[in-house]
């Protein structure tokens, strides 16, 4: 058994996460939500990325779909609004997370924001085909109103921010209260925020975004992940809102549509992260 499976185990014993995918609707519908128009971008996404489709029946696409019941799960517990997304260390597929848990969630209940947080170096522009905009660094810097960058991405119904382009330093950007306000603003016009952030290791970015999120998600990859950096990372977000581990790689997809990517697999709560 590999280190990352062991963890895997440990988290499991930490609760019981297998549920059936009965998905219940969103018990905030009708709670007073902030109108906002927002005017609609084609995309030309990559489909090798775009897994959570409603017409995508394999193992993959279903694993995205249990994530999004234990969110609903979790949201029966505690606020949860907003979700941030991050990993350990580069290519874990926390992007790729970020955005299908969003399509996925969107098929269920609208609206859903997905936000670019790697004001460094986006991810979600190449996985939507979407070119580089104005959005997340420059409402921070408060030279534009974040409601005014919001697009809707057709034909998902998926609602974005992009991270646009600071012109200071992203880690102060992300220090301002300013973040916090957008973010509130944010839960109270969405039924859900999902936030794409970087990796844990290189900046101290996303613990900034961990700290006005509702909940955080960390992404760990069988056979790219070391296992010290994946511990470091949960000592990191000791005393942030952790939500579980994201197993990024747990099966194989034997359908030649995935093309080799791995089967997310939710691992419980924070206790069994120790």
């Amino acid at each position: 058994m590999s280190r990352i499976y062991e963890l895997l185990r440990r988290l499991e014993e930490g609760g019981d996460n297998t549920h059936e995918l009965l998905l219940p609707g969103w018990p905030g519908e009708d709670r007073g939500r902030t109108a906002i128009e927002f005017r609609d971008q084609d995309c030309a996404p990559d489909a090798e990325r775009l897994i959570a489709t409603e017409q995508n029946r394999l193992a993959a696409a279903e694993a995205f779909r249990r994530l999004r019941y234990q969110l609903e799960q979790s949201r029966a517990r505690q606020a949860l609004t907003t979700v941030l997304v991050t990993s350990a260390v580069p290519r874990e597929g926390k992007t790729l997370v970020a955005l299908n848990l969003a399509l996925t969630l969107a098929l269920a209940v609208t609206p859903v924001l997905l936000i670019d947080g790697d004001l460094r170096q986006p991810g979600v522009p190449a996985a939507l085909g979407l070119p580089p905009a104005e959005g997340l660094a420059e409402a921070l810097e408060q030279r534009r109103k974040w409601r005014d960058s919001v697009r809707r991405v057709r034909p998902y119904g998926v609602y974005y921010l992009p991270a646009g382009v600071p012109t200071t330093s992203p880690g102060e950007l992300l220090a301002s209260a300013t973040l916090r306000t957008i973010l509130q603003e944010a839960a109270r016009s969405f039924a859900w925020v999902i936030i794409d952030s970087p990796p844990l290791a290189a900046f101290a970015d996303s613990l900034q975004l961990a700290s006005a999120a509702d909940g955080v998600l960390l992404v760990g990859r069988e056979g790219i992940t070391p296992e010290p950096e994946l511990r470091h990372a949960v000592q990191a977000l000791q005393g942030f809102p952790l939500l579980g581990m994201v197993l990024n790689g747990g099966a194989k997809e034997s359908a030649g549509y995935y093309r080799g990517y791995a089967v997310p697999q939710l691992a419980a709560g924070r206790d069994a992260l120790a």
